[in-house]
Formats: C-alpha cells, structure tokens, sequence
C-alpha cells in the first residue's frame, strides 16, 4: 500500500502525517518581517530529533504561532489508527521506537505496553536486571519460608541480604511479578505486626522454638522460664502465631 498524507488534527492547513511515519509542512503565505510584505513558503518534510526516551519529536507551529512538541508515533496513531476503547500509550510492535509506520503501531493500556516490552526483551526481568540481588529460585523460596509464618520480613531480608522492605514487597507480589504469587490463608501485613510485637521481647528463632517447644508437649510455662518472660507472652505468640 502507497503512501497516504492526511491533515493533523489542530494543524490542518499546516501540517500532514502519512502512513510511513512522515510528517511535512504545508506550503503556505506568510508575512516576512524583514521585507514587510508577504510571501509563499514551500512545504518540506520535517526532519525532527529523537528525544532521550528514543522516541522522534517533532516542533509544529499552529495558527498563532504557538510551538508545540509532538512524538510521532502519537500524531501517526492518532490520525490513522481507531482507538475505541480509549487506550492511553502507543506501542510499537517490532520494539523499534523510530519505526512510526502506521503498520507498527498500536494503541495499548500501560500494562499491555510493558507485557510487550518484556515479551520482545526490550525490558529485562527478576534476575536479568543489571540491579538484581536475588535470583528466582531465591524470590520462590522467600515466598514458600513466609507461608510457614515462622520468619519475618526482617528475618528474611537478613537471610537473604536485602531489606525488609524489600521482602515484604517480594511476598506480597508487588516485585518479581513474573513469578507466581503464593496465595496465603492467612493477611500478611497482620501477621508481621504481631511478630514485630513480640521482637521486642524475642528473636524471630526464639519465637520459633518457643512454638515448636510448646508443640511437642513443654508446658507453656516452662517454655516461659526458659525463655525470661511472661506466661501471657508465651500464650499469645501460640495463639497469635502458632495457628
């Protein structure tokens, strides 16, 4: 298919863009300053830049003179491509930023944008990033080691060399998104105030086998003594805890 020239929207008169990605001036009259007097311009094909992000901008004057910074993918988009469902970003479907071919386009929602990033390897993911400190077995294993709620945040983030709230994050699937999320029986975010609770009396291993020790049949009291604190301590982290 040849290429097709149409008006840009809030420029018509001014300025076309085609289905190649090209975007040209209109001949037109202006009036020249210096001379005082008017005289015909002739229309040529922007060459434009490419911003920082790797996308082509483009500067078009409107009818006041005004200036306006355009990408021209948008403007491509935006003339030529439907978009019924009122999708906000631009995708290009090779990964090529500068290729603004009305066939390379699509209208997209944010998250459509970056699963295709990633799908394409335009974005690196979990341990492929430059930054990356764990590996996806590791992320799994966090996960799997909070559902035994014998671990906090913290705990983990030592275990692992990370912070806590990094580990948090991790469990809660807000990072590592690619991995699959353990759904817990349990509102995470209750159950590390209450270990944080009894830290201030406990270790996260002293709590462990506090549990444990109750477990296989100490009485609670003993476990108590052992441990220098109250009887009501040692039944709350059981109750609070060991569920």
């Amino acid at each position: 298919m040849g290429e097709k020239w149409a008006d840009i929207k809030g420029f018509e008169g001014l300025y076309q863009v085609s289905t190649y990605g090209r975007i040209r001036s209109l001949d037109r009259i202006v009036w020249n300053k210096s001379n005082k007097k008017f005289q015909k311009t002739k229309g040529v094909i922007l060459k434009g830049k490419i911003t920082k992000h790797g996308y082509k901008e483009v500067v078009l004057y409107d009818k006041n003179h005004k200036r306006h910074y355009l990408l021209v993918h948008r403007i491509v988009a935006s003339t030529f491509i439907p978009n019924p469902e009122n999708k906000k970003q631009v995708n290009h479907k090779n990964g090529i930023k500068t290729d603004n071919r009305v066939e390379n386009l699509e209208w997209c929602s944010s998250k459509e944008n970056n699963n295709h990033a990633v799908k394409i390897g335009l974005v690196k993911v979990g341990s492929e990033r430059p930054e990356a400190k764990l590996t996806e077995e590791q992320v799994i294993e966090i996960r799997k080691l909070f559902a035994t709620k014998k671990y906090s945040f913290s705990e983990l983030g030592r275990m692992f060399g990370v912070n806590g709230a990094g580990i948090g994050r991790i469990v809660k699937g807000q990072t590592w998104k690619h991995l699959p999320v353990i759904e817990y029986d349990f509102d995470i975010d209750s159950l590390e105030r209450k270990r944080k609770k009894y830290k201030l009396k406990l270790t996260d291993e002293q709590i462990n086998e506090a549990i444990s020790m109750v477990k296989s049949g100490i009485s609670k009291r003993k476990v108590a003594k052992h441990f220098g604190v109250s009887h009501t301590t040692i039944n709350r982290i059981i109750k609070e805890l060991a569920q």
